[in-house]
C-alpha cells in the first residue's frame, strides 16, 4: 500500500503510523470476511452445539430450526439461518467499498491517514 509522509516526520512515528494502518488494514479484511459469513450462514451456534446438527437429526430425532433463507454451514459453527437477499445485497455493497478501500491492487490511491480506515470500520 502507499503512504504519503513528509521528510521531517521521524522514523519512529512514520513506522508506527505504518503499523497501525496495516494493522486496520488487516482488521478490515477481517471483518469482510465475518460478515459475509454472518449474512450467508447466520449467528454462530454456542460452542457446545457447533458441528452436531447431523449427529442431533440422525440419532436424537431432533428437528434443526431452519428458516426460509437456510443455507447449511460447512463448517457446522452457525446456524444456517442467513439473511433476506435484499439485505444480502446491501451489505455485500458495503464489503465491496471496503475490499476496494484496502485493495493491494488499487494501490494508485494512497491511503494517508488512519481516519480513512476508521471510517471503514
Amino acid at each position: 500500500f502507499l503512504c504519503e509522509a513528509l521528510t521531517s516526520e521521524s522514523n519512529d512515528c512514520l513506522i508506527r503510523r505504518l503499523v497501525e494502518i496495516w494493522n486496520s488494514r488487516i482488521r478490515l479484511a477481517f471483518l469482510v470476511g465475518a460478515v459475509r459469513d454472518l449474512i450467508e450462514y447466520g449467528p454462530c451456534k454456542p460452542e457446545n452445539e457447533q458441528g452436531l446438527d447431523k449427529i442431533k437429526e440422525e440419532y436424537e430425532n431432533s428437528q434443526i430450526l431452519k428458516g426460509p433463507f437456510y443455507s447449511a454451514d460447512p463448517t457446522g459453527k452457525r446456524n444456517g439461518n442467513g439473511v433476506s437477499p435484499e439485505l444480502k445485497e446491501t451489505t455485500e455493497k458495503l464489503c465491496k467499498d471496503v475490499e476496494a478501500t484496502i485493495n493491494q491492487a488499487n494501490s494508485s490511491k494512497a491511503i494517508t491517514s488512519q481516519e480513512q480506515l476508521d471510517e471503514k470500520i
